[in-house]
């Protein structure tokens, strides 16, 4: 029987975009294409539908959080400009802990350009690893930088969905930020629930004390949802 890595490329292409359940065994094919091959993989991608490409990513961005010998990176960030923003938003969430600062250009330019919102709250969940990594001395202050002005500027715009500017504050919560404790608070006290949610989320982030006596009240909420949420920030102060 013809193993794995005996199998032609296209072949694997085949079996890959083709109409049979996803042989995800063959997935990991995409790691590391040769030139050739990644060519041969775009040509044939046109012709893939949008269910089936976003499975295909899904399954990428599974595998690369397990297996760190495995690399998509090149083509989540091809997919980048897929036309469909269910890939695109897939190939985000593929990249969510890489720490390749070439990467921090082209993910501000899905937060702030995008057409579709579920990607430009993607683009802000996978900027939050680069203010992380900065936070913790494992890239240059200087690699964060871009990433955090574009989720402050992306949270302080009038009209950002309300989706995306809870992925911002989200995302920028962590950062060594003199507006990042005002930001917190005004989205407690005056924003919609799902704001005051990822407030609380944010305080979890931010190393910060000053908000026990906050998430010690909401672990008190009669709202199952802040009651969580409260739980996991002062879990993740202690």
């Amino acid at each position: 029987m013809t193993s794995q890595r005996e199998q032609s490329f296209p072949s694997v292409l085949s079996a890959l975009f083709g109409t049979d359940e996803i042989p995800v065994h063959l997935v990991y094919r995409l790691s590391d294409m040769s030139a050739a091959n990644f060519e041969l993989f775009q040509r044939e991608w046109l012709e893939v539908s949008e269910e089936r490409r976003a499975a295909l990513v899904r399954h990428m961005a599974d595998i690369a959080e397990e297996n760190y010998l495995v690399d998509f990176t090149t083509l989540f960030v091809h997919l980048f400009n897929d036309p469909y923003a269910t890939v695109r938003q897939a190939a985000l969430d593929g990249v969510w802990d890489s720490t390749d600062s070439g990467l921090v250009r082209p993910i501000i330019g899905l937060l702030q350009g995008d057409r579709d919102i579920n990607v430009r709250a993607a683009a802000a969940r996978a900027l939050a690893h680069y203010v992380l990594l900065a936070e913790w001395g494992q890239i240059r202050p200087a690699v964060a930088a871009p990433a955090i002005d574009a989720l402050l500027a992306e949270h302080d715009r009038p009209n950002t969905p309300l989706e995306v500017k809870r992925a911002a504050l989200e995302a920028v919560a962590a950062a060594n930020n003199p507006r990042i404790p005002d930001m917190i608070l005004d989205a407690y006290d005056d924003g919609p629930e799902e704001l005051q949610l990822s407030a609380l989320f944010a305080m979890g982030l931010t190393a910060d004390r000053r908000w026990l006596p906050i998430l010690n009240d909401e672990m008190q909420s009669p709202s199952a949802d802040f009651r969580a949420e409260a739980a996991r920030a002062a879990g993740g102060l202690g």
